[in-house]
Parts: structure tokens; sequence; C-alpha cells
């Protein structure tokens, strides 16, 4: 027919395609994915202060590179319209590859905390009832990152500290006072609780002992739980009780500023 033509083509073109999928990451040896986020990793005991981390980031690459032919018949009216009767795509592949990829490591640094090793134990020895004896304890700071924690005692109502709560800027001492004020004549202990957000020790205990005695030369005869003689013993001259407490509270202070 006059000016009525069915035309045949063929065309090509490359096409590309690629996906990423993110499986997970290992740090310091430890594998963290969505499902075990909260992972404890170790700090180095040769430099507690500072954590040196390599992390791998792993992924699933996917990726192809198709010759797409495409074949298509067209009616066609000359002058008039051209309409496409049938047309679909042949993809031939080139290259592909479907694998795991690593990625290169990074490199980088966590500051901590670090308390530096602190008492082991106190003993306060002999102290008479009715007196006290105080101990300094001293919280250095060796880490790259502010130092902080709790301190409490547990056991027996003879002993109490102060100030409670310790902060230790990097390379800083703060301290607390710890009091002992025998309540009879016997031995007496209890334990120094430390909580801090050290990651190497984020408890400690100390322990705490001491012994209440009656100094004899002090009370009236037969009358240790009553009056007090005035032979110039210190419960009964000097500084009191309140006054050290209030000695050993500065001290605390002088300590948390340095």
């Amino acid at each position: 027919m006059a000016g009525v033509e069915v035309v045949f083509q063929m065309t090509w073109f490359p096409q590309a395609r690629a996906s990423l999928t993110g499986k997970r990451i290992e740090t310091g040896g430890a594998l963290i994915t969505q499902e075990n986020a909260d992972i404890l990793l170790e700090v180095p005991e040769e430099n507690p202060g500072l954590l040196e981390l390599s992390s791998i980031y792993y992924a699933d690459i996917e990726a192809a590179l198709d010759l797409v032919l495409r074949p298509a018949l067209t009616f066609r009216v000359v002058s008039v319209a051209e309409y496409e009767l049938l047309a679909f795509e042949i993809p031939i592949e080139l290259a592909s590859v479907a694998e795991e990829r690593a990625f290169a490591p990074v490199e980088y640094e966590h500051p901590l905390p670090s308390l530096e090793n602190i008492i082991a134990s106190h003993d306060f020895g002999e102290v008479d009832v009715g007196n006290l004896s105080n101990a300094f304890v001293d919280f250095s700071n060796i880490g790259y990152m502010d130092l902080e924690g709790w301190v409490s005692i547990e056991g027996s109502d003879a002993f109490t500290v102060y100030p409670e709560y310790v902060h230790a800027t990097q390379g800083n001492i703060d301290g607390v006072v710890v009091t002992y004020e025998p309540t009879g004549a016997e031995v007496e202990s209890a334990m120094l609780v430390v909580e801090s957000n050290d990651s190497m020790r984020p408890l400690i205990e100390i322990p705490l002992t001491g012994e209440g005695f009656y100094d004899d030369s002090c009370y009236t005869e037969g009358e240790q739980e009553a009056t007090l003689s005035t032979c110039g013993c210190s419960a009964g001259g000097g500084l009191s009780g309140l006054s050290w407490v209030l000695l050993g509270g500065l001290g605390a202070l002088i300590r948390r500023r340095r």
C-alpha cells in the first residue's frame, strides 16, 4: 500500500547496575552488628587511658555490565503517524561481580579515664573511744578523660567518708577523707566501696579496720562508759571530734583543687 511501511529496527546500548549491602563492622577483633552492638572491648593494660581501635567495614557488592539489544517492529504511515507494534529488550551480560568486600581499615583513638593504683586496705590501729582518726585516700586520674565516681561505706557505722563524689580531670587528683570513730572497745571493720567510670576497674572495694579502746587513765575508776576525768586526755581537751572532721574535710577539698 502506498505510503504505508512496516519497519524492523535493532538498537543496542550498555547498561550497568550495582548494589552495596552492609554486613558487619569488626573493631579491635570484636564483631559488631545490629544484633550485638553492645560489646565490651578489652582495654590494653599497658595504656589503660587510651583505647586504640582499628575498624574494618564489610559489605556485599553485586555489580554487572550488560549489552542490551532492543528489537522493535514499527508501523508507519508516511507523513501521518508512526506506531510501535512490538519492542523488547535482550540483555547480554558482559561482566559481573558478586562478593564480600572489606574496606580499608580506619584507625582511631578513644580516650578513657584511668584510676591509678590506690591503697589496697587501711588499718586505723588503736583509737581511744571518744576520739577519731582520719585517713586521706587519693584518686589520681592517669587517663585522658575525666574520672568520676561515687564512694560509700559498707559495714560498721564507726566508719564514714566525705565527700561521697569524686571528680578528677586528666592528670589531676581528687580525694576523700575516711574517718574512724570507734563505738566501743572492740575490733571493727568495714568496706570502702568505689564505683567509677574506669572501664578497667569500675568497682573497687578497700577493707577498713580499726580497734577502739578505753584509756583507763582518762576515766574515774569503774566508769569507762560515764564521766571522763580531767587527766588531759585528748577526748577531754584539745580539738573536739567535730574539729577533726572539719579539718579532714578541708584536707579533702584541698586535694580536690589539685
